[in-house]
């Protein structure tokens, strides 16, 4: 057997030979095909509260002001001490700042105000829709596989000063930051199994990689969903293969002990963070038996067709639809037979429009077409072609004479 040609060579007796011919050609027949379309339907609706008061006060003590006192009530979130929270913080932010606590920056190392109140108020409300459409075309009994996605990168750490006993060990800018890369991708495995009846065994394994919240000290988070199951469809039949419904709720409050449990006062001195996320989660798949390649001509258009509507519907990007040209005059097969009769039947068409305009006479300034090269399509090749008419010749000049309204009988030959 060479496999490069795929040819097959044979040394036995003629008998022998024809019985392995009758089996080779039983065997020798194009392997199926099945047109895989998945359909990931996800819903992500989440909504959240954040709500807390943050103060501090302080004081210089003493004659020559080198002691400070000061205390107040500090969120995880939230900080009146850092002025850099009224820039940082979204939402409704009210406050009350005092002026600049002498000696602040010598004896804290940082200016903080001699007394502050941050109040912040803050409701989020976020939905999420995606809907996602991977299609593979896959051969009998052999796995296919298909993925798409990015690689994202993200800051892993970050190192301050050098080495200890360094001379330099230990003193911050010198220290570098750690990037590390992920891969947010989509990706199905799919083997397909195709019986005589056109029912498919689809062994599937489907993976699904987001990239999730994101924790200011801890970096982000990844989400991850997979399936991976066996199952007998129909053909053109969709399915449910996989689902998930969640819904999380998380609380979180940050309080000073007895004071923050005081009612409505309490709110002075704790911060409460409340979240709440649902997710609903499908995944559908149809297959598709190829029998012919009129079958894969129909998903080719239907799929161009699609994407040439999404231009239409979202970007009005006429000019950018893909338009495929075939010249069918060089293929064989049973495409070219059904695309010869369609411009058959056209030309058809045409001529006996021309003919009619023909008879009932051409109009002035009408454009005409020239259908003779259509015309030659119709006619047969081998067929006599047939001899050019030779015009009457024109009577001789004579006097006007009635014409005879009766017709003359044909005489009998003898």
């Amino acid at each position: 057997h060479d496999a490069p040609t795929n040819s097959l060579v044979v040394l036995s007796s003629g008998r022998d030979f024809q019985a392995l011919k009758e089996v080779v050609r039983q065997l020798d027949t194009p392997r199926r095909q099945v047109f895989i379309e998945a359909v990931i339907l996800e819903l992500n609706i989440g909504t959240g509260l954040d709500l807390g008061t943050s103060f501090h006060g302080g004081l210089p003590i003493g004659d020559d002001e080198n002691a400070v006192v000061f205390g107040g009530v500090q969120g995880s979130d939230l900080k009146s001490l850092q002025l850099s929270t009224l820039i940082s913080a979204t939402g409704l932010i009210g406050g009350l700042l005092g002026p600049i606590l002498p000696q602040s920056q010598e004896l804290l190392g940082t200016s903080i105000p001699s007394y502050a109140v941050l109040f912040q108020a803050l409701a989020k409300s976020s939905n999420v829709n995606v809907l996602s459409s991977p299609h593979i075309l896959a051969t009998n009994n052999q796995e296919a596989e298909i993925a798409v996605g990015t690689n994202i990168p993200y800051v892993g750490g970050v190192n301050f000063g050098l080495p200890t006993g360094g001379v330099t060990g230990g003193l911050p800018g010198f220290g570098n930051v750690s990037i590390q890369r992920q891969d947010i991708q989509l990706s199905m495995k799919i083997t397909p199994a195709i019986n005589a009846s056109n029912m498919v065994t689809l062994k599937i394994e489907q993976e699904i990689q987001d990239i999730g919240d994101r924790d200011p000290q801890l970096g982000p988070s990844w989400t991850k969903r997979k399936i991976k199951t066996t199952v007998v469809v129909k053909d053109q039949q969709s399915i449910v293969i996989g689902g998930l419904i969640s819904d999380r709720v998380s609380y979180s409050e940050s309080k000073v002990p007895f004071l923050g449990d005081i009612p409505i006062l309490g709110y002075l001195f704790k911060y409460t963070k409340r979240d709440k996320k649902k997710t609903n989660l499908l995944v559908l798949l149809t297959p598709y038996v190829i029998q012919d390649q009129l079958d894969l001509n129909a998903i080719v258009e239907r799929k161009v067709r699609e994407r040439n509507e999404f231009l239409r519907a979202f970007y009005n990007l006429d000019k950018a639809a893909y338009l495929p040209r075939v010249d069918y005059r060089r293929k064989r097969g049973l495409v070219e037979e059904i695309n010869r009769s369609i411009l058959a039947v056209d030309v058809e068409r045409d001529l006996l429009h021309s003919l009619q305009q023909r008879d009932q006479g051409v109009v002035e300034g009408a454009i005409e077409y020239d259908l003779k090269g259509a015309a030659d399509d119709l006619e047969d090749p081998d067929a006599p072609k047939p001899q050019p008419e030779t015009p009457a010749p024109a009577p001789a000049p004579g006097p006007a004479t009635k014409p005879d309204a009766t017709p003359k009988k044909p005489e009998a030959k003898k």
